[in-house]
Formats: C-alpha cells, structure tokens, sequence
C-alpha cells in the first residue's frame, strides 16, 4: 500500500511540475522578458499541459519582474485587462481551429496583475502565436508550441 501511495504523489509531482515550469526564473530572464512585454500590446495565456484550461487574450499594461521570496527565482507579473476567452474549456488541437471565443464583458474588463508561466504564456511573431518560454529561449516542454487565431 506505502508503495502505491508513493507511486501516486510522485506522478502528482511530476504532473505539477509539468503545469509550472517558467513560472519562476533567474532575476536576468524575468527582467528580459518583462522589459519585452512592455512593448508588446496584446498576449494569449493558455496552458497546453493542462486539463480543462481556456484560452484567454489579454491587452497588457505594464510588465515587470517580481521577487518570488523563494531562492533567487524571480517571477514575470503583468497588469492586464482581459480581452477574450474560450467560452469552454479546449484541448490543444483545438485552438486555433475554430473554439468559439468570446469577449469579455465589462463587469470583467477590470485591470488585474497575474503572474505568467512562460510556457503558457503565447506572443505574437511573425503573424503567429508562439510560447514565449520558447521564443525567449528557455526550456520548457508544451504541447502547443504555436498557432494562429
């Protein structure tokens, strides 16, 4: 039984660790990325390794690069209004081919600050969405590495 135990919360961790992984980064990406998506207008967050996430658009504000209080990580928070969402959850063959959007209404078009894992995170380049973990450089492993809305 210990052992089943085991097996399961290490399957956990593993799976948790797939969902959150440039969440947090050294102090010169997070300034990187974050001095980069102050130029950018728009963004899409959507978590490919996920079970039952939307797609979101959002029109950014600002971007900077927060201490996480934990080691040496730092975190990319950026200051948002939400633009656009699935109106269900989707897969990832499904974007970008046809999940019906909708958007947002003005009891939820409301500035918020959200930090972003840079593998869920998407930019536009190149007339197409990308992971900014990926165009950024760093490593990270997602099922939906680009695609266009």
């Amino acid at each position: 039984m210990r052992i089943v135990v085991g097996i399961l919360f290490g399957l956990i961790a593993i799976h948790c660790c797939n969902a959150d992984q440039l969440a947090y980064l050294d102090k010169e990406d997070a300034i990187r990325v974050a001095e980069n998506l102050r130029s950018r207008e728009i963004v899409v967050t959507y978590c490919s390794e996920c079970e039952n996430d939307k797609l979101a658009l959002w029109l950014i504000s600002h971007a900077e690069a927060h201490y996480t209080g934990h080691g040496s990580y730092y975190e990319v928070v950026i200051t948002v209004l939400p633009l656009m969402e699935s109106v269900d959850a989707i897969e990832p063959s499904q974007v970008g081919n046809g999940a019906q959007m909708i958007w947002s209404g003005p009891g939820h078009r409301k500035l918020r600050s959200i930090p972003i894992d840079l593998a869920y995170t998407y930019v536009w380049v190149d007339d197409e969405w990308v992971c900014a973990g990926l165009h950024f450089g760093l490593d990270c492993e997602v099922s939906l590495e680009r695609f266009s809305l």
